[in-house]
């Protein structure tokens, strides 16, 4: 990583809705493996469809990393588009 980069990663854990339980950690070495979690890359310039922006998710099931193997999971890709304009706001760590 380049010195300046950002490096953020957003953990949601597996089980909860409405940003319960949501984290931002700066380096993903912070994450403790102790439960499920969704682990994704915060991207500082996402792409965006007529200022709204929009998720595409694939789900895959790592089972090793060195040499990585993994499983994507066709029946679980979907999108999904917000329904307000995209800002960028300043990002805390810790619970959200």
């Amino acid at each position: 990583m380049r010195s300046g980069e950002m490096n953020y990663w957003i953990l949601k854990p597996i089980g909860k809705s409405r940003g319960r339980g949501i984290t931002l950690v700066n380096e993903i070495s912070q994450v403790i493996y102790a439960e499920s979690i969704i682990a994704q890359k915060y991207m500082k310039n996402p792409m965006l469809y007529k200022g709204f922006k929009f998720d595409l998710r694939i789900y895959a099931l790592v089972t090793n990393m060195n040499p990585l193997e993994l499983f994507i999971y066709k029946e679980g890709m979907f999108y999904k588009f917000r329904f307000r304009s995209y800002i960028i706001r300043t990002l805390q760590f810790g619970s959200i």
